[in-house]
């Protein structure tokens, strides 16, 4: 039954329950194992296997209070499950081929002008001055709906791809820690998974950024003002400041919560396989008067989407609250994405006529790239650690890696942000 869990833990899902039975049951088989080899033993490797049961009896016993051991050791099929969900959807934020590349450009043009519309959206519930908790939530409402529409329409935003792609990352890890073909498959990937997040920033900032500029100038067109007064426009500048602003410190915050989002959608996608949510669905008897067919239909497709549709709505929400967070617990707390900087300050622009000092201008556009930079760094940074813990491999060959990417950059360096016409043969990129 544990080998049969173990081999099927993709199809059957993991809960936390089934996760500590699990442990136990292989704990006290390993311990069974051991007492009958000394049935059988003797001499020196019957001392040898007395003396290694007294070490793991006496470290057992000095740690058997310990939260932290108990909680990493009970959670890893649960971990495991969560992080290979979000590995599984990883697959689909990774272009091969140019055809795969420019698709991604596509579909990161079509969330920065969604963005645009959301960026527009809060800044008129901004202007209503309405009670903080009732503007926390329509924020988090038009943050999570607008990332549900971008989900729907099939288009993507640039900073929720590290979360996903850290797992496909891990496993290319797993089985070849030490040997050649890992670090090689390893080095390959992670230039795959730059060259598809340096099209989709570009995709996401090049659309949004005209696209809020724009709404703004139909705004003060249609009403006889600019969405941002003076004072408003000049602070959406201000707080983008690299040096005096803790716009450094938001964006690793709105990292964590890039990566918080990406678990929660790999729990939700394991939770739904685990208690088999489409077959519930399909004869749920509240459901009775939908035909079998479209019943059938929207069955498979909350199993194959509720992960996705969860976490954007989560992410949403999550990013609209911590600004309240911090306020009420009087703590330095925001969050800077990279996007959404982006479209403010397109529309700070405009309402401003255009009329800022080209240094500022520039400093701007270098702390939105810091933003970003640190958004995509402090998420995939906690996604390939909760990764590669959760499959409990252990990666001993940083520097070979790191090597092996800089003779890449050196040899290849444009495939780090574009594709070859032909795939590289005996090399990392292969």
């Amino acid at each position: 039954k544990l080998d049969y869990i173990k081999e099927h833990k993709s199809a059957i899902g993991a809960s936390l329950s089934l996760t500590f039975i699990v442990l136990r049951l292989n704990q006290h088989i390993e311990r069974l194992k051991k007492l009958l080899q000394l049935l059988h033993l003797n001499g020196k490797e019957r001392k040898l296997l007395v003396t290694g049961l007294l070490k793991e009896f006496v470290f057992n016993e000095n740690t058997r209070l310990s939260l932290s051991r108990h909680i990493s050791s009970n959670i890893g099929l649960l971990a495991y499950q969560v992080t290979e969900h979000a590995a599984h959807t990883g697959e689909h934020y990774v272009s091969t081929t140019r055809a795969e590349y420019f698709k991604f450009f596509g579909y990161a043009l079509g969330g920065g002008a969604i963005v645009s519309v959301l960026v527009l959206i809060k800044l008129a519930v901004t202007s209503l001055h309405l009670p903080v908790l009732i503007e926390t939530i329509l924020n988090g409402l038009n943050y999570g709906i607008g990332f549900i529409i971008i989900h729907l329409a099939g288009f993507t935003l640039a900073t929720k791809q590290p979360a996903m792609t850290a797992s496909k990352l891990a496993g290319e890890l797993e089985g070849h820690t030490d040997d050649e073909i890992g670090i090689s498959n390893l080095a390959g990937l992670i230039v795959k998974i730059s060259r598809t997040q340096f099209i989709s920033f570009a995709g996401n900032l090049l659309m949004v950024f005209p696209c809020s500029w724009l709404l703004s100038y139909l705004y003060q067109l249609v009403t006889g003002n600019h969405p941002a007064d003076l004072n408003k426009a000049h602070h959406l500048i201000e707080q983008l400041h690299p040096v005096y602003s803790a716009s450094a410190w938001y964006a690793c915050v709105a990292g964590v919560l890039l990566f918080t989002a990406g678990l929660i959608s790999g729990y939700l996608d394991n939770k739904t396989l685990y208690i088999r949510l489409p077959e519930r669905l399909i004869q749920h008897p509240g459901l009775k008067f939908i035909k079998m067919k479209s019943r059938t239909r929207f069955a498979r497709y909350i199993g194959n989407n509720l992960g996705s549709l969860g976490g954007n709505f989560i992410l949403g929400f999550l990013l609209a609250s911590m600004a309240f967070i911090g306020f009420i617990l009087g703590l330095p707390l925001d969050v800077r994405h990279v996007t959404f900087v982006t479209g403010n300050f397109g529309l700070a622009l405009e309402s401003l006529n255009n009329e800022i000092p080209a240094a500022t201008i520039w400093i701007t556009l270098a702390s939105i790239v810091m933003i970003g930079f640190l958004n995509f760094v402090v998420s995939f940074g906690l996604a390939i650690f909760v990764a590669i813990r959760s499959r409990k491999v252990k990666f001993k060959q940083t520097q070979k890696l790191l090597q092996m990417l800089f003779a890449y950059l050196l040899t290849y360096p444009t495939d780090f942000f574009f594709p070859p016409s032909r795939p590289r043969i005996n090399s990392s990129g292969k």
